[in-house]
């Protein structure tokens, strides 16, 4: 596959950082957990949030998703797994507010909404296909990720709905819907698209406008990666694609990006800290174990799911 097939010309809006060095920050383990309060043990946790003083995450063997408090004592569940009314079938990824939790049931493409009380109602999303990436919601509006050749997200509205973001280019239908699945995060207001194949991030406005798009192999290892995966990318199917994003989240006016390292072995170990008012890469955060899937950050504190099973603080 060339080249120009995964890297799109950039528009005069985006935004190129070059410094001549990016910091790297160790850090370290402060606490661990890899059970519940209940003594039961964790599956598989996705998309990691801190909202407040709670870590929530949904673990999708449950089919719930959980709220711990800081210190992992204390946890409150959100849905059931089951098929009657107001129940999860299969819940891939949620967003976590003050009083509420969303929860994506790609059974039906049904939004579920959860508080502390239990199951609150639902809204049926329709006329797209939904990704199971990170989406948001704000007041009586859903931002959502689709699998499209023609846009990134959807601003759905109770009455209305509208498709926005321009994908990158590819071949065939296929690749171009494949390569272009990203992750929609808020930014006071602005929409922040982390594709997880692609090798930038870019900001839009709610109306759509693309502000700027961030190009991340100005970082060494990113840029082998990138070299990487183009090579492996030869002979891959269309339906294929290479994780260099496996998580983000945002917090205090930055972009916290998952990555992994393909060479000399593959790990999920480093962070890249994006200034989104800079629109530049700040710092590279180093992780102490070799696979991570999801991240959030509260307070100068990050969290990390481990593939070994736990779940970590560090600092």
């Amino acid at each position: 596959m060339k080249r120009a097939c995964i890297l799109i010309l950039f528009i005069s809006l985006v935004c190129c950082h070059t410094p001549d060095t990016i910091p790297f920050r160790q850090l370290g383990v402060v606490d661990r957990v890899s059970s519940f309060p209940d003594s039961s043990f964790f599956s598989n946790l996705r998309q990691l949030q801190c909202v407040g003083d709670n870590i929530y995450a949904l673990d999708v063997d449950r089919r719930q998703v959980i709220a711990l408090d800081s210190s992992f004592e204390k946890m409150v569940v959100y849905g059931l797994g089951g098929r009657g009314p107001g129940e999860l079938l299969m819940p891939y990824s949620f967003f976590a507010s003050s009083d509420t939790v969303f929860i994506l049931d790609f059974a039906d493409q049904t939004v579920k909404s959860y508080s502390r009380d239990g199951y609150v109602g639902q809204r049926k999303v329709t006329g797209c296909q939904l990704s199971d990436e990170r989406f948001f919601v704000e007041d009586t509006l859903m931002f959502l990720p689709i699998k499209s050749e023609s846009a990134l997200f959807v601003r759905l509205s109770p009455h209305t709905s509208q498709a926005m973001g321009d994908p990158a280019s590819f071949p065939s239908m296929r690749k171009t819907i494949t390569m272009n699945r990203a992750g929609i995060l808020p930014y006071k207001d602005k929409v922040v698209v982390v594709p997880g194949s692609l090798p930038y991030v870019q900001v839009y406005g709610r109306d759509g406008h693309l502000y700027a798009q961030i190009d991340l192999s100005v970082v060494d290892f990113y840029q082998e990666n990138v070299d990487e995966v183009l090579g492996r990318s030869k002979n891959a199917p269309d339906n294929a694609s290479f994780v260099l994003n496996a998580d983000a989240v945002v917090s205090g006016g930055k972009l916290y990006l998952l990555c992994p390292r393909f060479l000399p072995s593959y790990r999920v170990d480093r962070i890249l800290v994006i200034d989104l008012e800079a629109y530049s890469v700040e710092e590279v955060l180093c992780l102490p174990d070799a696979v991570y899937n999801s991240i959030a950050v509260h307070e100068g504190a990050l969290y990390a799911y481990n593939y070994q099973g736990s779940l970590d603080k560090l600092n």
